[in-house]
C-alpha cells in the first residue's frame, strides 16, 4: 500500500474490506532465527482476526509458532530453515479511504492495584494495554469539496464490526490496528462545510493483538 502524503494532509486511512479466502497461499523467510514467515503478496497480510488460519508445513515445525495477523506473519521460536509455509485461511483486502487532516492515537496500560494489606507503600501492577483513537477532517483528493463524509464508518458503527485501520503517516512510520468504531460526530455551522471526527477502540484478536507497526 503506497499513499503520497502532502503539507496539510498528516494520513492516510485504511480501512479493511470484505474477509476473502486463502488457498495454500505462499510465504517467505525474513528472518533465520527465530524464523519468520510472512505471506509474500502484501495485498493479502491482513489476515481474518478471528478466521482460523491453516498452517501448511512441508515438514512439521520444531518451535511454538506465534501468529501476527496484522502483517501476515508466522513466527517460530526455532530456526525452520528447511521447511516451507502456505497459509489457508481468510485475509482483508486493505484499501485508502480518504486523507485525514487530524488524527489522535492513545496507548496506555491498565494499571492495577496489587497492594498487600498493612504495606506501608502502594504496589502497582500492568493489567492491559489500551488503545484508542480519533480521525478528523477528511479529505478526499478525487472530489473537490475540501472536507468530505465518510459513510463507511456509520455503516461498520451501526454493525458493530471489528475493522482494520492503517493510519500512514510518511514514509517511516505506518500502524495498523483492529478497531471497532465507538463514536462518530457530525457537525454542520455552514451550508457545505461538515466536521466528522470518528473515536474508534482497539479489539484484540485470536492471538491478544491490537496494534503493529508496519
Amino acid at each position: 500500500m503506497v499513499a503520497t502524503v502532502t503539507q496539510g494532509r498528516k494520513a492516510v486511512v485504511y480501512v479493511s474490506g470484505t474477509p476473502t479466502t486463502l488457498t495454500t497461499e505462499p510465504t517467505t523467510k525474513i528472518v533465520p532465527t527465530p524464523s519468520v514467515y510472512q505471506i509474500t503478496a502484501a495485498t493479502k497480510r491482513v489476515l481474518d482476526p478471528n478466521f482460523a488460519q491453516t498452517q501448511n508445513w512441508s515438514l512439521g515445525p520444531t518451535g511454538t509458532i506465534t501468529v501476527n495477523r496484522l502483517l501476515g506473519e508466522f513466527i517460530s521460536t526455532a530456526d525452520e530453515t528447511t521447511h516451507t509455509l502456505t497459509i489457508t485461511g481468510k485475509y482483508l483486502p486493505m484499501a485508502p479511504l480518504l486523507y485525514c487532516h487530524d488524527f489522535s492515537l492513545s496507548i496506555k496500560p491498565k494499571i492495577t492495584d496489587v497492594t498487600p494489606f498493612n504495606q506501608n507503600f502502594q504496589s502497582i501492577m500492568t493489567d492491559m494495554n489500551d488503545v484508542t483513537g480519533t480521525l478528523s477532517n477528511f479529505y478526499d483528493p478525487t472530489e473537490s469539496a475540501a472536507l468530505t463524509i465518510a459513510p463507511y464508518f456509520n455503516t461498520q458503527f451501526i454493525a458493530n464490526a471489528t475493522i482494520a485501520i492503517e493510519l500512514y503517516v510518511n514514509a517511516n512510520l505506518s500502524l495498523l490496528a483492529w478497531a471497532v468504531i465507538s463514536g462518530e460526530d457530525l457537525k454542520a455551522a455552514l451550508d457545505g462545510v461538515i466536521d466528522q471526527t470518528i473515536s474508534w477502540e482497539g479489539d484484540a484478536d485470536n492471538e491478544g493483538r491490537i496494534l503493529s507497526r508496519l
